[in-house]
């Protein structure tokens, strides 16, 4: 982009693009899921409120999430559903999905009903939580590393 006469946009409007589409999903479902941040740390009483202020805004952000991670998967494996490939790019894509589909099973999980909920869902809500942290890390570590192979194939 340097000397190019290209100025980047910070912001686009691309809705045809999976890529466009999976990015602004994820955006929108960050800002809904981490909304609730604070209200799960100084817990409200009830049940009803739990489930409006705490879980609702988390269900929603984890569904937002769900569908980025598909819409990336998508852009990538150029198909619906396709099979494993060599390229790194989708097996990231992929690595974050499953991370998606851990953190929707924990969310669903963490809906508080009116008598409460067992220390067993609670267990596994939680531990699909920490698998779907542990996906979007590898992937992470992992885009970090096709960024740095991207990097030095330009050169």
């Amino acid at each position: 982009m340097v000397g190019t006469g290209i100025r980047p946009k910070l912001f686009g409007w691309s809705p045809e693009s999976p890529g466009w589409l999976s990015a602004s999903t994820q955006f929108i479902g960050t800002v809904a899921f981490n909304f609730n941040t604070f209200d799960a740390i100084n817990t409200p009483k009830g049940w009803v409120a739990q489930d409006l202020v705490i879980w609702l805004p988390g269900m929603i952000g984890s569904v937002l999430f769900l569908v980025s991670a598909y819409l990336a998967y998508i852009e990538v494996g150029h198909a619906h559903f396709s099979r494993p490939r060599r390229e790194l790019g989708w097996w990231i894509a992929a690595i974050n999905l499953i991370g998606c589909i851990a953190f929707m099973i924990a969310s669903t999980l963490a809906y508080v009903p009116r008598h409460g909920s067992s220390n067993l869902i609670m267990d596994v809500s939680n531990a699909n939580l920490w698998f779907g942290a542990f996906c979007f890390a590898l992937a992470a570590a992992l885009s970090m590393r096709e960024a740095r192979h991207a990097g030095n194939s330009s050169n």
